[in-house]
């Protein structure tokens, strides 16, 4: 698993001055200029490593400077990658890693009242298609989730067929369904975390997922339980602190 300091470093990497863009960063001011007279879309292409990114985090921060709001990050096929300290109020899913990814951090972000869910990694988007593998390497760190799911019931933060991965000191509250949902993932740990007020659990692991350690969350408030797990005696639940669990009695530190 790639660790926490590496993402900061990778975060920091593309926040850095762009150097000999000049024509590239033109054109993305351009865009962003006529985005209030006409409808656009820009299409940013490349071999892997030339910089896509860098560019893409560039036209984000010009765009917020000027007062455009970001209707949604979705990523895919991507690696080492950082979607950090936005501001996302009322979009379909607010930030979606999708397979193929690896080593991305997203952290620092604040989501309120998304139409779906807040933050949602996801090695089968569509429910439809075998993937040969999920995301992996994915950190989702000190985010704040608010009413997930306005449209349609759905979780604060999901991690679906995803492996090796962190989600640790996020705050998640009022969501449609799960605080946080581990789904047919392995190798996951949910580390710091609350959940509270949200309309089924606080933190649910879920279907095939195993191998996964939930430490030191703090749950309350949740409609059905603060925690739930479907494979209790294949995953371990240290020190959170909770009222309602199931299995009954197996999880929860008062």
């Amino acid at each position: 698993m790639m660790r926490f300091a590496d993402m900061v470093l990778a975060q920091s990497t593309e926040d850095a001055e762009i150097v000999g863009r000049e024509e590239e960063l033109g054109a993305l001011a351009r865009f962003i200029d006529d985005i209030d007279r006409r409808p656009a879309g820009l299409v940013l292409e490349g071999e892997a490593g030339v910089g896509k990114t860098t560019l893409w985090r560039a036209a984000m921060r010009v765009a917020e400077t000027k007062g455009h709001g970001i209707g949604g990050i979705i990523v895919s096929n991507v690696k080492r990658v950082a979607i950090s300290n936005h501001k996302l109020i009322r979009t379909g899913n607010a930030i979606a890693v999708y397979t193929p990814a690896s080593e991305v951090l997203v952290s620092g972000n604040q989501v309120e009242d998304s139409l779906f869910s807040g933050i949602r990694v996801d090695g089968n988007p569509f429910g439809c298609c075998s993937y040969p593998t999920g995301p992996t390497s994915i950190a989702v760190a000190d985010n704040t989730v608010k009413r997930a799911g306005t449209a349609v019931p759905q979780d604060g933060i999901l991690l679906n067929r995803t492996s090796h991965s962190t989600v640790v000191e996020n705050r998640v509250e009022g969501s449609n369904r799960d605080g946080i949902d581990v789904r047919d993932s392995t190798e996951i740990l949910v580390v710091d975390n609350q959940a509270d007020s949200n309309a089924r659990d606080g933190i649910r692991n879920r279907g095939t997922s195993a191998g996964n350690s939930f430490k030191d969350n703090r749950m309350h408030g949740n409609a059905e339980h603060d925690a739930h797990d479907e494979n209790r005696t294949l995953n371990t639940w240290t020190d959170n602190i909770c009222t309602t669990d199931f299995p009954a009695g197996t999880i929860c530190r008062p």
